[in-house]
């Protein structure tokens, strides 16, 4: 889901190469020098604080996001606006929430400028894969930007598209406490065994890994039966053990594992999202507009719920993220026919 782009220009028009490996690159005034302060700064679209950030919230990797307008405005220098656009400038310094960072050390050249951009794309976007856990949103950061001093100065761009949805197909923006923005910053790093994964087809992926393939797929696109297929994607990941009476098996686990106590409304509705996922996968009709919303909406819920209790449970964890099949053929027989509830987990 995280598509990593860039692009390369200068006075020299023989450096323009194919856009999916080029680097946006402006140079700025100055001399060669050791030990300089080097800027990334970059956009948070779609996001926006309930309250003042004050002196700003630490998201890793050094990087800080602020709603401070002055703050901004001070690190858009009238140079370093003049290199990235007027317009990029301007857009930067109306988005509710800014990330940047000051790294102090050696200049960078082309190649580490390009390396350095996206690892702090890369930071941010685990950021806001991890929000997701407290509700759904629509964030995202596309454009980076880094002023590195060199022999005449450099400001590189590199984009990191997303293009992150809401469940509904929408980017509204959505606000997030202090408290809930600074939860997320400090929080666990189980949700980010995706972010460096093995080849999704390897033996060596986990469901749990699976599973969050397919949440990025579902979120980073606008297609409301996509992303319904790609939630039941999820679905199957987690709890499906073989092919036989898949949905009768998959709703059924998922209605015991989220709701023991009531769990025939929701396996219906799990069994009318997989009903539904058939019809647009295999093209056996379409759907109205609102059922699509309104299932691809109910997946989100399930699945966060789903991902917030497996997390939160470290014998779960290990299970769905490291169990093999026999055990979660075994503890899913105890969950739907046996003693076992969904709150008595399976031994480490």
């Amino acid at each position: 889901p995280h598509e990593p782009c860039s692009v390369r220009t200068s006075t020299d028009s023989s450096s323009v190469t194919n856009p999916s490996t080029r680097s946006d690159q402006a140079h700025m005034g100055g001399t060669k020098q050791k030990g300089v302060v080097s800027l990334f700064v970059a956009g948070v679209e779609n996001l926006a604080p309930s309250s003042s950030l004050g002196k700003g919230v630490r998201v890793g990797n050094g990087i800080l996001l602020t709603d401070d307008h002055q703050l901004v405005s001070s690190l858009l220098s009238a140079e370093l606006t003049v290199m990235i656009g007027f317009l990029e400038a301007q857009s930067l310094a109306q988005l509710p929430i800014v990330a940047f960072r000051r790294f102090y050390g050696d200049p960078f050249d082309a190649e580490q400028s390009s390396r350095f951009i996206l690892e702090n794309l890369a930071t941010l976007g685990t950021f806001l894969h991890r929000l997701w856990q407290i509700r759904d949103h629509a964030a995202n950061v596309e454009f980076g930007f880094l002023a590195s001093p060199q022999e005449a100065g450099l400001v590189t761009r590199q984009s990191f598209r997303q293009g992150m949805t809401t469940a509904d197909g929408g980017r509204p923006l959505v606000t997030f406490t202090v408290d809930e923005l600074q939860a997320v910053a400090r929080g666990s790093d189980t949700f980010d065994v995706v972010i460096e994964p093995q080849p999704f087809a390897s033996k060596d992926v986990s469901r749990f890994q699976r599973a969050l393939y397919f949440v990025q797929s579902a979120r980073s696109t606008g297609d409301l039966g996509v992303k319904v297929a790609n939630y039941c994607g999820c679905l199957e990941a987690l709890f499906s053990s073989d092919s036989s009476e898949l949905t009768h098996k998959l709703s059924e686990r998922v209605a015991s594992f989220l709701a023991p106590g009531d769990r025939i409304p929701l396996y219906r509705r799990v069994k009318q999202a997989y009903a539904l996922r058939s019809r647009v996968v295999h093209g056996s009709g379409g759907a109205e507009l609102e059922e699509l919303r309104r299932v691809s909406v109910d997946c989100d819920t399930w699945i966060r719920a789903l991902i917030l209790k497996i997390t939160g449970d470290p014998n779960l964890f290990n299970l769905f993220h490291g169990g093999h099949r026999g055990q979660v053929e075994d503890y899913m027989l105890q969950l739907t026919l046996g003693t076992t509830n969904s709150d008595s987990t399976p031994s480490a």
